[in-house]
């Protein structure tokens, strides 16, 4: 195992004792957000501890614009990960992140995942 990895304790509701950061079973103990929609159908996140309710970043115009605009930015300037989410956090007016958007962030990093894998193959 990499000496790197994080482990978490498991609260004691489950049989595990410990997780791995990063795991399906890290991501579901500790995400306080969830994807969700609204009447109109847009995508909105959900904070489960308050119950209260986001626009996603998915619905943003500048948002989509932007991650058009990731496969050129990656390809061009060899971005990794961490610099393509910078990149695209300046594209967006008013975000400061988007972590905690589910829709955006899975969205954001699947499209990375496959420009990355393609600029390196």
């Amino acid at each position: 195992m990499d000496s790197r990895t994080k482990w978490h304790k498991v609260p004691a509701q489950t049989s595990k004792s410990c997780i791995v950061e990063g795991s399906k079973e890290f991501t579901s103990q500790m995400s306080q957000f969830s994807k969700a929609y609204n009447i109109e159908g847009q995508m909105i996140i959900r904070d489960n501890e308050t119950g209260k309710t986001a626009l996603s970043l998915m619905e943003d115009p500048n948002f989509k614009s932007a991650m058009e605009g990731l496969y050129n930015f990656v390809g061009e300037m060899d971005a990794d990960l961490d610099m393509a989410y910078d990149w695209i956090v300046d594209q967006v007016e008013g975000c400061n992140s988007f972590v905690d958007d589910k829709w955006a962030w899975d969205c954001f990093y699947e499209v990375y995942g496959k420009v990355a894998l393609e600029h390196v193959m």
